[in-house]
Protein backbone atom coordinates (compact mmCIF):
# COMPACT_ATOMS: atom_id res chain seq x y z
CA UNK A 1 0.00 0.00 0.00
CA UNK A 2 2.97 2.65 0.94
CA UNK A 3 4.32 1.49 -2.30
CA UNK A 4 1.08 2.54 -4.14
CA UNK A 5 0.39 5.93 -2.25
CA UNK A 6 4.00 6.95 -3.31
CA UNK A 7 3.16 6.28 -7.27
CA UNK A 8 0.57 8.76 -6.42
CA UNK A 9 2.97 11.74 -6.47
CA UNK A 10 1.22 13.51 -8.73
CA UNK A 11 -2.90 13.44 -8.49
CA UNK A 12 -3.52 15.20 -11.73
CA UNK A 13 -1.98 16.53 -14.71
CA UNK A 14 -4.20 19.20 -17.18
CA UNK A 15 -2.74 21.98 -19.18
CA UNK A 16 -4.83 25.36 -20.19
CA UNK A 17 -3.85 28.01 -22.17
CA UNK A 18 -2.40 31.37 -20.50
CA UNK A 19 -0.92 34.65 -21.77
CA UNK A 20 2.22 35.06 -22.22
CA UNK A 21 5.77 33.11 -23.27
CA UNK A 22 6.02 32.02 -19.26
CA UNK A 23 4.31 28.42 -18.21
CA UNK A 24 2.59 28.48 -14.44
CA UNK A 25 2.26 26.11 -12.25
CA UNK A 26 -0.73 25.57 -9.46
CA UNK A 27 -2.12 23.06 -7.33
CA UNK A 28 -1.74 21.37 -4.06
CA UNK A 29 -0.26 18.99 -1.42
CA UNK A 30 -2.20 16.66 0.38
CA UNK A 31 -1.09 14.25 3.24
CA UNK A 32 -3.74 11.65 2.99
CA UNK A 33 -6.33 9.45 0.80
CA UNK A 34 -8.97 11.74 2.37
CA UNK A 35 -6.92 14.69 0.83
CA UNK A 36 -6.46 16.66 3.74
CA UNK A 37 -4.28 19.55 3.12
CA UNK A 38 -1.03 20.63 4.20
CA UNK A 39 0.02 24.57 4.89
CA UNK A 40 3.57 25.68 5.03
CA UNK A 41 4.47 22.77 2.58
CA UNK A 42 7.32 23.54 -0.34
CA UNK A 43 7.02 23.06 -3.47
CA UNK A 44 10.23 23.75 -5.73
CA UNK A 45 11.69 23.72 -9.18
CA UNK A 46 15.54 23.75 -8.17
CA UNK A 47 16.75 23.91 -11.71
CA UNK A 48 15.02 27.38 -12.24
CA UNK A 49 15.68 28.49 -8.41
CA UNK A 50 11.82 28.59 -7.94
CA UNK A 51 10.53 28.01 -4.50
CA UNK A 52 6.33 28.23 -3.12
CA UNK A 53 4.87 27.45 0.09
CA UNK A 54 1.22 26.15 0.29
CA UNK A 55 -1.47 28.51 1.76
CA UNK A 56 -3.53 27.59 4.94
CA UNK A 57 -5.78 25.68 2.19
CA UNK A 58 -2.91 23.96 1.21
CA UNK A 59 -3.09 25.43 -2.21
CA UNK A 60 0.62 26.90 -4.45
CA UNK A 61 1.31 28.93 -7.32
CA UNK A 62 4.59 28.93 -9.22
CA UNK A 63 4.72 31.14 -12.17
CA UNK A 64 7.11 32.21 -15.07
CA UNK A 65 8.56 29.03 -15.52
CA UNK A 66 10.79 28.97 -18.89
CA UNK A 67 9.13 25.90 -21.25
CA UNK A 68 10.93 23.12 -20.62
CA UNK A 69 10.98 19.55 -18.43
CA UNK A 70 12.01 20.22 -14.93
CA UNK A 71 12.37 18.40 -11.81
CA UNK A 72 9.58 19.30 -9.53
CA UNK A 73 9.69 18.74 -5.32
CA UNK A 74 7.00 18.30 -2.71
CA UNK A 75 8.75 18.97 1.00
CA UNK A 76 7.52 19.35 4.62
CA UNK A 77 8.99 18.25 7.96
CA UNK A 78 7.75 15.20 8.98
CA UNK A 79 7.11 13.78 5.49
CA UNK A 80 8.92 11.83 2.70
CA UNK A 81 9.89 13.94 0.01
CA UNK A 82 8.15 13.26 -3.61
CA UNK A 83 9.49 14.39 -6.76
CA UNK A 84 8.18 14.18 -10.51
CA UNK A 85 9.42 15.58 -13.88
CA UNK A 86 6.90 18.21 -15.89
CA UNK A 87 6.76 18.97 -19.08
CA UNK A 88 6.05 22.98 -19.53
CA UNK A 89 4.84 24.25 -22.85
CA UNK A 90 4.80 28.12 -24.14
CA UNK A 91 1.53 29.68 -22.20
CA UNK A 92 0.59 26.73 -20.36
CA UNK A 93 -0.86 26.82 -17.07
CA UNK A 94 -0.07 23.10 -15.61
CA UNK A 95 -2.05 21.55 -12.19
CA UNK A 96 -0.63 19.05 -9.95
CA UNK A 97 -1.20 17.73 -6.84
CA UNK A 98 1.57 15.84 -4.32
CA UNK A 99 0.36 13.61 -1.99
CA UNK A 100 3.11 13.28 1.10
CA UNK A 101 4.06 10.14 2.88
CA UNK A 102 4.22 10.58 6.99
CA UNK A 103 7.71 9.21 7.71
CA UNK A 104 7.54 6.66 10.88
CA UNK A 105 10.60 6.93 13.36
CA UNK A 106 10.24 3.83 15.58
CA UNK A 107 11.35 4.02 18.90
CA UNK A 108 13.39 2.14 21.16
CA UNK A 109 10.38 -0.52 22.79
CA UNK A 110 12.52 -0.76 26.02
CA UNK A 111 12.47 3.30 27.07
CA UNK A 112 9.53 4.03 28.45
CA UNK A 113 9.82 7.59 29.48
CA UNK A 114 7.84 11.05 29.37
CA UNK A 115 11.66 13.06 28.55
CA UNK A 116 12.46 13.26 25.18
CA UNK A 117 15.96 12.67 25.70
CA UNK A 118 15.54 9.33 26.30
CA UNK A 119 13.21 9.06 23.16
CA UNK A 120 14.27 9.62 19.73
CA UNK A 121 16.75 12.28 21.40
CA UNK A 122 18.87 9.57 23.56
CA UNK A 123 21.31 8.87 20.81
CA UNK A 124 21.37 13.42 20.23
CA UNK A 125 22.60 12.84 24.25
CA UNK A 126 24.77 10.27 23.89
CA UNK A 127 26.80 11.94 21.22
CA UNK A 128 27.27 15.01 22.72
CA UNK A 129 28.42 13.00 25.76
CA UNK A 130 31.00 11.91 23.74
CA UNK A 131 32.30 15.15 22.51
CA UNK A 132 32.91 13.94 18.71
CA UNK A 133 30.84 16.41 16.22
CA UNK A 134 29.38 19.42 17.31
CA UNK A 135 26.10 19.86 18.67
CA UNK A 136 23.16 22.37 18.62
CA UNK A 137 20.36 22.41 21.42
CA UNK A 138 16.89 23.07 21.37
CA UNK A 139 18.15 25.75 24.22
CA UNK A 140 20.73 27.05 21.51
CA UNK A 141 18.11 27.47 18.95
CA UNK A 142 15.44 29.39 20.87
CA UNK A 143 17.88 31.99 21.07
CA UNK A 144 18.29 32.21 17.82
CA UNK A 145 14.57 31.62 16.93
CA UNK A 146 14.81 34.49 14.28
CA UNK A 147 17.79 33.40 12.66
CA UNK A 148 17.21 31.47 9.40
CA UNK A 149 18.48 28.07 9.65
CA UNK A 150 21.45 29.00 7.12
CA UNK A 151 22.46 31.44 9.91
CA UNK A 152 22.52 29.25 12.52
CA UNK A 153 24.34 25.85 10.32
CA UNK A 154 26.87 28.71 9.70
CA UNK A 155 28.26 29.55 12.40
CA UNK A 156 29.34 25.29 13.25
CA UNK A 157 32.81 25.00 12.56
CA UNK A 158 33.82 23.00 9.13
CA UNK A 159 30.45 23.86 8.04
CA UNK A 160 29.83 26.32 5.22
CA UNK A 161 26.59 27.40 3.99
CA UNK A 162 26.23 27.91 -0.07
CA UNK A 163 23.53 30.44 -0.77
CA UNK A 164 21.49 31.68 -4.15
CA UNK A 165 20.34 34.20 -5.03
CA UNK A 166 16.60 33.33 -4.87
CA UNK A 167 17.41 32.78 -0.92
CA UNK A 168 18.15 29.07 -1.05
CA UNK A 169 20.74 27.37 0.97
CA UNK A 170 23.02 24.35 1.07
CA UNK A 171 25.55 22.77 3.63
CA UNK A 172 28.97 22.27 2.33
CA UNK A 173 32.21 21.14 3.50
CA UNK A 174 33.73 23.54 0.70
CA UNK A 175 34.50 27.06 0.14
CA UNK A 176 31.24 29.18 0.16
CA UNK A 177 31.82 31.48 -2.43
CA UNK A 178 31.50 28.38 -5.35
CA UNK A 179 27.65 28.34 -7.40
CA UNK A 180 25.30 25.72 -8.37
CA UNK A 181 26.63 24.71 -11.79
CA UNK A 182 23.58 23.99 -14.66
CA UNK A 183 20.77 21.78 -14.15
CA UNK A 184 21.39 22.38 -9.70
CA UNK A 185 24.02 20.13 -10.05
CA UNK A 186 26.76 21.39 -7.13
CA UNK A 187 30.30 21.88 -8.22
CA UNK A 188 31.39 21.69 -4.37
CA UNK A 189 30.70 19.32 -2.00
CA UNK A 190 27.22 19.36 -0.09
CA UNK A 191 26.79 17.13 3.35
CA UNK A 192 24.35 14.49 3.32
CA UNK A 193 21.03 15.42 5.87
CA UNK A 194 19.12 13.33 7.93
CA UNK A 195 15.46 14.51 9.44
CA UNK A 196 14.94 12.51 12.25
CA UNK A 197 17.08 9.59 11.25
CA UNK A 198 15.83 9.46 7.78
CA UNK A 199 17.93 10.33 4.70
CA UNK A 200 16.04 13.53 2.79
CA UNK A 201 19.53 14.48 0.67
CA UNK A 202 21.95 11.71 -0.54
CA UNK A 203 24.58 13.71 -2.15
CA UNK A 204 24.18 12.00 -5.20
CA UNK A 205 24.59 13.24 -9.15
CA UNK A 206 21.55 14.60 -10.34
CA UNK A 207 19.67 15.16 -6.86
CA UNK A 208 18.10 18.64 -6.61
CA UNK A 209 19.89 19.89 -3.31
CA UNK A 210 18.10 20.38 0.28
CA UNK A 211 17.32 23.96 0.69
CA UNK A 212 18.11 23.99 4.92
CA UNK A 213 16.21 27.26 4.73
CA UNK A 214 13.02 25.28 4.13
CA UNK A 215 13.40 24.38 7.85
CA UNK A 216 12.56 26.42 10.44
CA UNK A 217 14.88 27.15 14.18
CA UNK A 218 12.03 26.36 16.07
CA UNK A 219 10.56 23.19 14.69
CA UNK A 220 13.60 21.84 15.77
CA UNK A 221 14.72 19.57 18.62
CA UNK A 222 18.48 19.68 17.91
CA UNK A 223 20.89 19.36 15.10
CA UNK A 224 24.22 17.31 14.74
CA UNK A 225 26.75 18.05 12.42
CA UNK A 226 29.91 15.73 11.68
CA UNK A 227 32.38 17.20 9.11
CA UNK A 228 32.75 13.95 7.32
CA UNK A 229 31.68 10.31 7.29
CA UNK A 230 34.46 9.06 9.69
CA UNK A 231 33.01 11.00 12.58
CA UNK A 232 29.41 10.81 11.69
CA UNK A 233 27.90 7.73 14.05
CA UNK A 234 28.17 4.01 11.86
CA UNK A 235 24.36 3.94 10.82
CA UNK A 236 24.41 7.83 9.50
CA UNK A 237 27.61 7.01 7.46
CA UNK A 238 28.19 5.08 4.18
CA UNK A 239 29.30 6.56 0.88
CA UNK A 240 29.06 9.85 -0.29
CA UNK A 241 29.16 10.89 3.55
CA UNK A 242 33.17 12.33 3.20
CA UNK A 243 31.57 16.04 2.65
CA UNK A 244 29.89 16.15 5.89
CA UNK A 245 27.00 14.62 7.86
CA UNK A 246 24.07 16.66 8.93
CA UNK A 247 21.33 15.35 11.37
CA UNK A 248 18.35 17.44 12.10
CA UNK A 249 15.75 15.87 14.90
CA UNK A 250 11.96 17.98 15.08
CA UNK A 251 9.63 18.52 18.30
CA UNK A 252 7.49 16.18 20.04
CA UNK A 253 6.49 18.94 22.92
CA UNK A 254 5.84 21.89 23.50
Amino acid sequence: MRLFLRCLTVISLAASNARGQSAGLIGSVFRDSAKKTIAGAEVSIPDLELTARTTDAGSFRLMNIMPGTYYVVARQIGYDAVSVYLTFADSQLVHANFLLIPHVVVLDTVVATAKRAFGIMRGFEERRAMGIGYFVTREDLEKRQSWRMSEVISQIPGANILRTGAGHAYVSSSHPSTSLGPGGRASVCLAVIFLDGVKVYAARRGEPPFDINSVQALELEGVEYYAGGAEAPAQYSGQDTSCGVLLMWTRISP
